[in-house]
C-alpha cells in the first residue's frame, strides 16, 4: 500500500499502473531485443547452440541472464 500511495504521489493520474505498464513496455522490448540477438547468434554460430535467457524483474530495475547449453554437432 506505501508503494501504491508513492506512487499515486509522482503520477497522481495512473499510480503504479503507470508504473506496472511502463515496465511491461520495457520488458517486451527487452525480450524482442533478446529473440533478434539470440536468432542473430545462431546463425553465426559454427556449433548448434540453444541459448536460453531469464529476466530478472526487482524494484524498478530489470536484468538478463544467459545461459548457453551447447550441443557439439560432428560433422
Amino acid at each position: 500500500m506505501v508503494y501504491e500511495a508513492n506512487a499515486r504521489v509522482q503520477d497522481p493520474v495512473y499510480g503504479c499502473v503507470g508504473a506496472i505498464s511502463s515496465l511491461q513496455h520495457q520488458l517486451d522490448g527487452l525480450r524482442a531485443q533478446l529473440a533478434q540477438a539470440q536468432a542473430e547468434w545462431i546463425l553465426d554460430s559454427d556449433d548448434v547452440t540453444y541459448p536460453a535467457a531469464t529476466i530478472h524483474m526487482k524494484a524498478g530495475s530489470i536484468a538478463i541472464s544467459t545461459v548457453l547449453i551447447m550441443d557439439v554437432v560432428s560433422q
